[in-house]
């Protein structure tokens, strides 16, 4: 299977609602993936297994609560779900 980077701006992901449907458009999410950071763990480290994922713009995602908690997040899922990250500020 072709390996895919996938480049995440961290100004779409700043309010959740926003940040849940930009996830979906982006990273492909299936269906019945819920809008929530568990279920988003759960797809991070099921799916993704040799991509790569670039999170640009991160400086804004350390200051708000939301954003952060997802931030740590997909830090935390990249260490368990086996793809690569660059985190940018």
């Amino acid at each position: 299977m072709m390996k895919k980077t996938y480049i995440l701006d961290g100004n779409q992901l700043l309010e959740r609602q926003n940040a849940f449907t930009f996830l979906k458009q982006n990273l492909f999410l299936p269906d019945y993936s819920s809008d929530n950071l568990d279920s988003l763990y759960d797809c991070l480290t099921e799916f993704y297994q040799g991509d790569s994922f670039i999170i640009i713009n991160a400086d804004r995602m350390k200051n708000d609560s939301f954003s952060s908690k997802l931030l740590n997040v997909i830090i935390k899922a990249s260490q368990q779900g086996g793809y690569n990250l660059l985190v940018l500020d």
